[in-house]
């Protein structure tokens, strides 16, 4: 079982595939943000003085999944990210993207890590879990709590072999596919990643030649304010669309293209107004999350950040009707969705 602040859980299977007594890194990353962000994986997983824990996931002494790769990066490789504060797998992209990081896709089978991935990557499924290359066929990363779930109420790794709670091992979950490596160029995108299969622009999650004409993701993000705390409606439909593909979406803005649904379903739910609140209900911001309070697995400015919101409600849509046609669909319905 894994799961990160966001609440979602996935399992990765247990295997002890190092002795931690003479385990010894078998490649070198490609650059010194990726090798120092990988030393900071290990050496915390060789260390059972940190396990895992959603409430002391800053370090103190344990991680989660994500906080884990946060802190590889701004501790570790002392490299200065977007997000002042451990992010969540949901926002990971956005953070990542926007600090040097590229983003391309792999085919997640563990047996081809090796082929297709470099020392220092990152892997992620947006929905459950994250991880990070080391090399040699291994991941490192922040798993479960032991026996099983999100907190056992102790600080430390409380595991031993392959149930520990923040481990090495060829082991992943499934649905990993997503990777950032560290380049130094803000929304870099390749066509081709230099130690994985080849991948077209339109194919990459994030980056899609429907939304520019040119497969430019920095074509869109430049009309999205870096700051969406109190975003205008405008603003916030603009960051949405830019996030669009990132969810295997279309930015179409007709009423059947998934954009166009999206518009229309948060166009009725809360005119995509960042403070939007049902006093009847408790339901809050652009997708009235129920409680509102439900956005802070995102983030924990989501009474005011209307990007922190939008994450979070394009993420439920995507777990609950897995497009925004079909949440669409079930509003007109229900009313609600």
């Amino acid at each position: 079982m894994c799961q990160d602040s966001t609440g979602s859980t996935t399992s990765v299977a247990a295997v002890a595939d190092i002795n931690p007594a003479t385990y010894k890194p078998s490649e070198t990353a490609p650059t010194d943000v990726a090798e120092k962000a990988a030393q900071f994986v290990e050496k915390v997983a060789l260390d059972n003085t940190h396990g895992y824990s959603q409430a002391r996931r800053n370090g103190s002494p344990d991680y989660d999944c994500s906080s884990l790769v946060y802190y590889s990066i701004t501790q570790g490789a002392g490299h200065a990210l977007t997000a002042k504060t451990a992010f969540s797998t949901h926002s990971m992209y956005q953070v990542l993207t926007s600090s040097g990081y590229e983003h391309f896709t792999w085919s997640g089978k563990w047996k081809n890590a090796p082929q297709e991935l470099k020392r220092g990557d990152i892997i992620v499924n947006a929905s459950t879990h994250t991880e990070t290359y080391l090399g040699g066929g291994l991941f490192g990363g922040a798993r479960h709590a032991t026996p099983s779930g999100i907190e056992d109420g102790r600080p430390g790794d409380q595991g031993t072999g392959g149930d520990e709670e923040i481990g090495i091992s060829k082991a992943i979950s499934g649905g990993l596919t997503d990777v950032y490596r560290y380049t130094g160029q803000e929304n870099a995108t390749p066509t081709n990643p230099t130690g994985g299969s080849a991948v077209t622009a339109a194919s990459m999650t994030g980056c899609s030649t429907q939304e520019t004409g040119s497969g430019d993701t920095t074509a869109v993000s430049a009309i999205v304010p870096e700051n969406l705390t109190h975003a205008s409606p405008a603003d916030a439909r603009a960051y949405a669309k830019s996030l669009m593909p990132h969810y295997g979406w279309n930015t179409d803005d007709s009423d059947s293209g998934e954009f166009g649904c999206l518009v229309w379903l948060w166009n009725h739910e809360s005119g995509w107004r960042w403070n939007a609140d049902n006093p009847t209900s408790d339901a809050y911001g652009i997708p009235q999350s129920l409680p509102g309070s439900k956005m802070a697995s995102v983030a924990s400015d989501w009474k005011d950040n209307a990007g922190t919101q939008i994450v979070w409600g394009l993420t439920y849509i995507k777990g609950r009707y897995k497009t925004p046609c079909s949440a669409k669909a079930f509003w007109l319905s229900h009313h609600w969705y």
